[in-house]
């Protein structure tokens, strides 16, 4: 039974697992948050929730989280911070487990998984389509050109190779909302840029590590994360992920962004939806 995958590039520990590793301390897990992991100083969501399954599978001794809802109830900082697991319920095939994150006294993060054995699942399938995403070698990289709005390259995509499909406004210098698609949308491809492969609990972390989709409607100076839920369907093969995030309404500045999470063959590792709030530059 593993827990990680290809956690180690050319013998040296990958700056994913580094960031994400814990230690059993009193009553959890200790956890060294690593601030590199930020979108304009405030921790991405998708690195604390892989954080939190990674204590789940731990705490539990089941591989693989199925399912994972998380609330943001306040951005943590970079520094020590503590986990907590507690079993709800243990059955033969499948664990729900709820999670929190603690720093300094105060929860920052909490959230319920279900957790089992991808390789243990039995029973009828449905196909899911395979992506229409560009090909890699037409996409093109967020380092190469400038952000929606102007907008600098945030600390997070240090750790990504991403390449976005080429039709989206702001990468061709178009003011945000110039397109006359009635949905936001961004698809395109995603790795870490040490090399290190991606795995179950580290597909929390990329269904929310592409900038969000509204951008290409709206300018924001941040689209902070309330509420945020993925469901795993396989384990990913080794290579390029391609993820495809759409928009389709906001109200009052809320949106919701819903996403799929396709492996290098093509196959759907995961379905992801998060409820967020645009915040408009000041």
């Amino acid at each position: 039974m593993s827990f990680q995958s290809e956690s180690t590039v050319l013998g040296e520990t990958s700056d994913y697992d580094r960031a994400t590793a814990i230690a059993p301390s009193d009553g959890g897990w200790s956890i060294d948050l690593d601030g590199s992991w930020s979108i304009g100083g405030f921790m991405n969501g998708g690195y604390l929730l892989a954080a939190l399954c990674g204590a789940a599978a731990r705490a539990t001794s089941r591989p693989d989280t199925l399912a994972v809802t998380a609330t943001f109830l306040s951005p943590p900082a970079g520094g020590p911070a503590q986990i907590t697991v507690d079993v709800a319920k243990k059955g033969r095939q499948s664990t729900v487990a709820e999670m929190a994150l603690h720093q300094g006294g105060r929860e920052h993060v909490r959230a319920t998984a279900v957790l089992g054995d991808l390789d243990t699942l039995e029973g009828p399938s449905i196909d899911f389509p395979s992506p229409s995403i560009p090909p890699l070698d037409q996409c093109v990289s967020i380092r190469d050109r400038p952000g929606p709005s102007g907008i600098g390259l945030p600390e997070i995509f240090q750790h990504f190779d991403v390449r976005l499909a080429p039709n989206l406004g702001w990468l061709n210098g178009e003011s945000p909302g110039s397109t006359s698609d009635t949905e936001a949308r961004i698809e395109g491809w995603t790795r870490f840029a040490d090399g290190r492969q991606p795995d179950v609990t580290s597909l929390m972390l990329f269904a929310d590590a592409f900038p969000p989709a509204v951008l290409d409607k709206f300018p924001a100076s941040w689209v902070p994360t309330l509420q945020y839920s993925v469901y795993v369907r396989a384990r990913p093969r080794p290579g390029w992920l391609q993820g495809m995030f759409r928009t389709r309404s906001m109200v009052g500045g809320l949106l919701e962004e819903d996403g799929e999470l396709f492996d290098s063959s093509g196959r759907l590792v995961a379905l992801a939806r998060q409820l967020a709030l645009l915040r408009p530059p000041s």
